[in-house]
């Protein structure tokens, strides 16, 4: 390690890192992009590709701007602050679009999101008494980021909070050295903290409200043509994606929900993931059933062709926060007819959300 490499970059991949190719291999180098060329130091290497940290620029990107965030340089939470929006959004897209190639998908409605900041209902840190920082994680620790732009209106005063007390809260309650703090904001409009506990402690939530009303409506856009008198909506949650509908629904998860549910929704708590789930659904609710949502973690829903195959639905709405997982998992289907969407839920970063809509006959 610590090889100076002298590089030009070609693209950017879907982590929102550049890409350098040379006779040595691959280099994936954050903070950088098409057009950028300078000099890298490389710091890790994994399976035949190499990652570097950017040293120095000789020639810049005419994409280039300067970064609105002064933490920009240091902090792994966004990826592209460093270019202007459009060029952002562009970049998301046609990197999905390489990414669907295998569903022979060559076509993607991009959304974008209304603002670029101050958009986060939700946020994780991590601490570290010792080293006397919150912040996020990087390889060498912690970095502090107390002028993050992300918050919401109504988090950004928690946060702030945070970042003066954070220590008084980790002591008070006895908890470890190192750990982490979540802060979101709750249905009713207050902050909630929670210490070392699982993400979405108290419920999840999206972590950007009007993307997530903008994801809605394609979803309403879709079943409003369409005949659906029976709907599972599977890792749903409160009821999200199947809120609009006035066909009987049965919501699944394996967390109780956080929100009240409509007149049209019941609830059934599954773990979709074991072994015995799709007899056990089998027994809540039996087949065919006119439309399937799902809307799982990140890792997917690996066994999805086995509940399509049991329900026989007509139709089916995917919507992914991780498209490999969700076109990995499509892939397993046969016969259908696919629409996909990109909403950007996470303006600034690599992260984004698909929307597949999908007739299955």
């Amino acid at each position: 390690m610590g090889q100076k490499l002298n590089f030009s970059i070609d693209h950017i991949d879907p982590l929102g890192q550049g890409v350098h190719k040379d006779e040595s291999g691959v280099f994936f180098i954050p903070k950088t992009l098409p057009g950028d060329k300078g000099i890298a130091e490389v710091v890790k290497r994994s399976k035949g590709v190499h990652f570097a940290q950017l040293i120095e620029l000789t020639e810049e990107s005419e994409h280039r701007i300067k970064p609105e965030c002064e933490h920009f340089s240091s902090c792994p939470g966004c990826q592209f602050l460093h270019t202007n929006y459009d060029y952002e959004l562009e970049t998301k897209k046609n990197s999905l679009i390489r990414m669907l190639k295998p569903l022979d998908v060559n076509q993607v409605t991009s959304h974008e999101a209304p603002r670029r900041f101050s958009y986060r209902n939700r946020m994780q840190l991590h601490y570290d008494l010792d080293e006397n920082k919150l912040g996020l994680r990087i390889p060498s620790g912690i970095v502090s980021i107390p002028k993050c732009k992300l918050p919401n209106a109504r988090l950004i005063h928690a946060f702030q909070e945070l970042q003066l007390n954070w220590k008084d809260l980790v002591m008070d309650q006895g908890q470890p050295r190192r750990g982490h703090i979540e802060i979101y904001t709750q249905s009713n409009g207050t902050v909630q903290t929670s210490i070392n506990k699982p993400y979405a402690d108290g419920g999840f939530t999206q972590v950007f409200a009007q993307m997530n009303e903008k994801a809605i409506s394609v979803v309403q856009d879709f079943t409003a043509k369409l005949e659906i008198k029976t709907c599972l909506d599977l890792f749903g949650g409160s009821g999200n994606l199947s809120r609009h509908l006035e066909s009987n629904t049965l919501v699944v998860d394996s967390a109780t929900p956080s929100l009240e549910l409509t007149a049209h929704q019941k609830f059934y708590q599954l773990d979709l993931f074991s072994n015995s789930a799709l007899h056990a659904l089998q027994e809540k609710v039996h087949p065919p059933i006119d439309l399937m949502l799902v809307d799982p973690p990140r890792s997917g829903f690996q066994g999805l062709e086995k509940f399509i195959e049991a329900y026989d639905p007509k139709y089916l709405v995917y919507m992914s926060c991780f498209a490999p997982t969700m076109i990995r998992d499509l892939r397993q289907l046969k016969k259908m007819q696919l629409e996909v969407h990109l909403l950007d839920f996470f303006p600034s970063t690599h992260h984004l959300e698909t929307l597949a809509l999908i007739k299955l006959k």
